[in-house]
C-alpha cells in the first residue's frame, strides 16, 4: 500500500517500479482509503502518465448485501470501468459472507447491480486464487 500510493501520487520519498498486479482487498467502510488510492491510478492511466498499465483486482467483502456502502460501491465499480476504458484490465470480486446465499433470483438480481462477480460465503483462500 505505501509503496503504491507513493507512486500514484508522485511522492519522492520512495522509488519503485509500478507492479504488474495490484491486488485492493478491502471491507465495510475500508473501501474508502482503496478508493482514494485507484481514483489517482485511474487518471493517470487516463492521462497515459504511467509506464506500466497493471491489472488491477479489487476484492471487496461485507457481512450482507445490507451493509454494503452502496454509493462507494458504485463509485468503485465506475473507477474500474474508467480504467477499463482507459486500457487497462481490471476484475471486481464483491464476497457476502451472509445473505441470499439461497436465494437464486435475489442473487441473479443482486449481481446484476454490483457488477463483474458477487460471490457468497466466507472468503476462503481458494476464491482468492481463483
Amino acid at each position: 500500500h505505501f509503496v503504491l500510493q507513493n507512486i500514484v501520487s508522485n511522492h519522492k520519498t520512495r522509488k519503485a517500479e509500478l507492479p504488474d498486479n495490484i491486488v485492493f482487498i478491502s471491507a465495510g467502510i475500508g473501501i474508502t482509503p482503496v478508493l482514494s488510492i485507484f481514483s489517482d491510478l485511474v487518471q493517470r492511466a487516463e492521462l497515459k502518465q504511467l509506464s506500466v498499465t497493471p491489472t488491477v483486482s479489487w476484492i471487496y467483502a461485507a457481512r450482507s448485501p445490507e451493509d454494503l456502502p452502496r454509493k462507494l460501491h458504485t463509485e468503485a465499480t465506475g473507477l474500474l470501468e474508467r480504467y477499463r476504458k482507459s486500457g487497462g484490465k481490471a476484475y471486481q470480486l464483491t464476497q457476502f459472507s451472509k445473505g441470499i446465499r439461497n436465494d437464486i433470483a435475489g442473487r441473479s438480481n443482486l449481481e446484476r447491480k454490483l457488477g463483474d462477480c458477487c460471490g457468497f460465503g466466507r472468503l476462503t483462500q481458494q476464491i482468492l486464487a481463483s
